[in-house]
């Protein structure tokens, strides 16, 4: 897909940090807004999760789980 002609054309390869890999290439939305740039590496944007890295944020925030539950979860396997 890097190497696909319109990818190319309209420099829609990105490269992000990464926990699991340095210069991650990944490519961009081919959305182009301009009131609402998609951001890249360097405006504000941020490389893909990792797996259940975000959960405990969601639970909490989101559903207002409290720690006693996010515990109950983790040890049955839930999350």
């Amino acid at each position: 897909m890097f190497a696909d002609p319109q990818i190319e054309a309209r420099g829609m390869v990105t490269h992000w940090q990464h926990p699991f890999k340095n210069n991650l290439p990944l490519v961009a939305s081919p959305l182009r807004l301009s009131a609402t740039p998609v951001r890249t590496p360097g405006q504000g944007g941020l490389p893909p999760p990792l797996l259940g890295e975000h959960t405990d944020e969601v639970l909490r925030g989101v559903l207002n789980y409290s720690d006693a539950k996010l515990a109950e979860l983790k040890s049955s396997q839930a999350i």
